[in-house]
């Protein structure tokens, strides 16, 4: 059985992972975060400055940590980054294999076409969602600027909207004056986060100190 932490318990990702915890055989709940207490891994979903606390604390007990939150800054990322020399860290904007597959197909895309487009992200968020853009749309971005080979991209923006009760939709359109291109996912649940995040945690415990992203793990076994 693993001890698992959940780092926003309270939150709407906190409550979606405990739900499934609660669940499960294969993990235990450990609500209180202290050195009395035996914890395998620390899942987190907070604000950046939690998480960083957290992180830290974890550092120095030797727990491998899990991270969807998103916002950080340039100097938190250096600070994940430090402390990841102690124990596994695994950061990812967003843990839905959708978006991987997503991503696969948009860097296809980019690979073989030769025309000249303009790129718009469309990001769309609840509106208890504090960071805009999200982590995900600004991941999809770079992805764009990095695998855009053939320089046929000549512009990106990147719209966001904050409305509803949505988990999230992204939507990358790539354009000309003859042709409109979309590529879409839309998370209709947390629990598809909630559960990559699980399954992934029971991996990163085996691991070497270090940094990680999602896609060090996806059809890994």
């Amino acid at each position: 059985m693993i001890n698992i932490h959940i780092n926003g318990l309270s939150g709407k990702m906190g409550t979606s992972l405990k739900g499934i915890v609660d669940k499960n055989k294969d993990f235990k709940l450990v609500p209180q975060f202290n050195i009395n207490n035996v914890i395998d891994v620390v899942i987190d979903f907070s604000r950046p400055e939690s998480s960083i606390s957290v992180l830290k604390e974890c550092s120095k007990n030797k727990i491998p940590f899990i991270t969807g939150t998103t916002g950080f800054t340039e100097n938190d990322k250096e600070m994940i980054k430090k402390f990841s020399k102690n124990i596994p860290v695994l950061i990812s904007s967003n843990f839905s294999l959708g978006i991987f597959q997503l991503k696969k197909s948009v860097i296809n895309f980019l690979k073989k076409n030769k025309t000249k487009i303009t790129c718009r992200i469309d990001d769309i968020h609840h509106k208890q969602k504090f960071d805009s853009p999200s982590g995900t749309a600004l991941d999809l971005k770079k992805i764009v600027e990095t695998f855009d080979e053939n320089n046929i991209v000549d512009s990106i923006s990147i719209n966001s909207d904050r409305t509803g009760n949505h988990f999230g939709i992204h939507t990358i359109t790539f354009f000309n004056e003859d042709e409109s291109i979309k590529f879409m996912h839309e998370a209709l649940s947390r629990e598809i986060f909630s559960q990559t995040a699980l399954d992934v945690s029971k991996k990163l415990i085996n691991k070497d100190s270090g940094l990680y992203i999602l896609e060090d793990f996806i059809f890994s076994k």
